[in-house]
């Protein structure tokens, strides 16, 4: 099974005060550098939840608007396996600016040997779920419609109902997954 790498980009991004994809770390934005680590190790790429911004410089990453507005991560998890032409979705946010290749390397390996009958994988960083850097399989897609409809919109929510199988991090792809969600975060991860 092919697999895309979503990276997951419509948040509003409330409690940093500014939109966290256009935060620039140096010299690139978090999304581009996002985008960059994936097209590291994935054929396909697509950006969920925005438009192509004006002088994008990496040509083949796809860029599609949320199918569903105010509806969250879920939402946009919905759109990028319709965009993903039956493709698995390995899905992360566009706020993570420790992201690495081999981080990613390693979730391909734990898709792979994923179960044909299960909706994905769940990572688990040091026991806590990571559903902005788990894999979802397409057959998952009418778990997540009948989920929207009815009025839920957790990720968590989502794996629990669903047959995912989970795979424990380790600590040096832990290291790869902080996200920053505050200013005072920004500040610790600019100051690194």
């Amino acid at each position: 099974m092919q697999t895309t790498v979503a990276i997951l980009a419509g948040g509003l991004s409330r409690r940093m005060g500014q939109d966290k994809a256009v935060l620039v770390l140096n010299g690139r934005t978090l999304l581009e550098r996002a985008a960059r680590t994936a097209h590291d190790v994935a054929p396909s790429v697509l950006v969920v939840g925005r438009d192509r911004p004006p002088g994008w410089p990496i040509p083949d990453t796809r860029f599609v608007p949320d199918d569903l507005t105010d509806v969250g991560p879920l939402g946009g998890l919905a759109t990028a396996l319709r965009s993903a032409g039956g493709d698995d979705v390995l899905a992360v946010a566009c706020d993570m600016p420790r992201l690495t290749p081999s981080a990613l390397r390693w979730l391909f390996e734990q898709a792979v040997t994923r179960s044909p009958e299960s909706h994905g994988v769940a990572v688990l960083n040091e026991g806590r779920v990571e559903p902005l850097f788990s894999v979802y399989a397409a057959a998952c897609l009418p778990l997540i419609e009948s989920q929207l409809a009815a009025g839920r919109r957790s990720l968590h929510a989502l794996i629990t109902a669903g047959r995912f199988e989970q795979a424990e991090a380790p600590p040096d792809i832990c290291a790869a997954l902080v996200n920053v969600n505050t200013p005072e975060e920004w500040a610790g991860i600019v100051e690194r």
